[in-house]
């Protein structure tokens, strides 16, 4: 990263703890940055891995800390996140505070600055848009199902969207009119389940589906352009 580049580092950290004084192309800016982009996406699955697991009985410090290490398997050629290492897990904590998880996680970060300082930073998948994919899979999709992910810009990276005791039938309608899909609700209690949600607008559906199902009572199944609650 050029030294031009570390005040937009410390902007984007800012932004991730403070979005709401944000504007979604303000983020986008600063993504085009390739190091500034691995960032995002480490603090992105790092807390996004914390949401799913914490609705587990046996949530534990182990799962945690098996949690954070996957992602720190990743490897990177660049090194931003050894400098910012302070920055970076105090924002990370901050978005887990309400989580209740918080207290577990600050000791998991604290003991990886180590494993931080070897691997530098995180391969970030390439998060080129899906809008192809899904124009293959799809191609006699008719404007009423024109999906929002298809008006993105070629290679505009999306901030994940934070669910807040939202029912798990709104955040599947909301996530299957994203991807320009149906929602077929099979089990009314189930889609009554209110959940504390981050999706990663960026990864695609499947991913999406998987990581839902991790809750626990939530079974989600995808075929044929459909989600469906079970």
């Amino acid at each position: 990263m050029k030294k031009d580049s570390y005040g937009q580092m410390e902007r984007l950290l800012d932004m991730m703890e403070h979005p709401d004084q944000y504007t979604d192309e303000q983020l986008n800016e600063l993504l085009r940055d390739d190091e500034l982009r691995q960032t995002y996406q480490l603090i992105s699955d790092t807390t996004s891995a914390y949401e799913y697991r914490r609705t587990s009985d046996k949530l534990t410090d182990e799962i945690i800390e098996e949690e954070w290490n996957k992602v720190m398997e990743k490897k990177s050629t660049s090194r931003p996140i050894y400098r910012y290492y302070r920055q970076i897990a105090a924002v990370v904590i901050g978005i887990l505070t309400v989580s209740g998880i918080a207290i577990a996680a600050v000791s998991i970060v604290k003991g990886s600055r180590k494993q931080l300082a070897t691997d530098s930073a995180v391969t970030v998948t390439n998060n080129i848009v899906h809008t192809k994919t899904l124009r293959e899979k799809d191609s006699t999709r008719t404007t009423a199902t024109y999906s929002k992910l298809e008006e993105k810009r070629v290679g505009e990276i999306l901030p994940p969207k934070q669910f807040d005791n939202v029912m798990l039938q709104d955040i599947v309608q909301e996530i299957s009119d994203y991807y320009g899909i149906k929602t077929v609700c099979r089990n009314p209690e189930a889609g009554q389940l209110r959940l504390r949600f981050l999706w990663n607008r960026d990864q695609s559906v499947e991913h999406a589906v998987k990581t839902l199902n991790m809750f626990e009572k939530v079974q989600l199944t995808l075929a044929d352009s459909t989600i469906t609650i079970e």
